[in-house]
């Protein structure tokens, strides 16, 4: 595995191990200040800047994961990469009773992979 691919894993892995250690700065770390959210939430397509900002605030607002989500399982399902950009796809099960596909665009800014664009799709249609 190259070092590049060990990076833009390790920046998607802050996502996921914050999410399931209900760590809002470790999710937040993971993005782009300016980086957007994307999905389908209660039935309307949105899209949410400052993706980072909002998750940690809604994470610091919420209980923790593992009340709500004891089941939580995410994990990194493929990774394209090409020179300073990478597409990267994870499953999130159990998370808040669903079960999703995220997919990231992370860029390396200033030598550090970060997530520019995150786009989340649930079956039941929530995300």
């Amino acid at each position: 595995m190259s070092n590049e691919r060990v990076a833009i894993e390790a920046t998607v892995n802050k996502y996921i191990n914050g999410i399931r250690d209900t760590d809002p700065d470790l999710v937040a770390s993971a993005f782009h200040p300016q980086a957007v959210m994307t999905g389908h939430f209660g039935g309307k397509f949105v899209i949410i800047p400052n993706a980072g900002a909002f998750v940690a605030d809604y994470m610091r607002k919420a209980p923790p994961t593992h009340e709500t989500s004891p089941n939580f399982k995410g994990k990194i399902v493929r990774v394209d990469h090409y020179g300073t950009l990478a597409d990267v796809a994870i499953e999130e099960n159990g998370l808040e009773g669903n079960d999703m596909r995220t997919f990231f665009i992370l860029h390396k800014v200033d030598g550090e992979w970060l997530i520019a664009q995150k786009g989340t799709w649930s079956p039941g249609g929530g995300s």
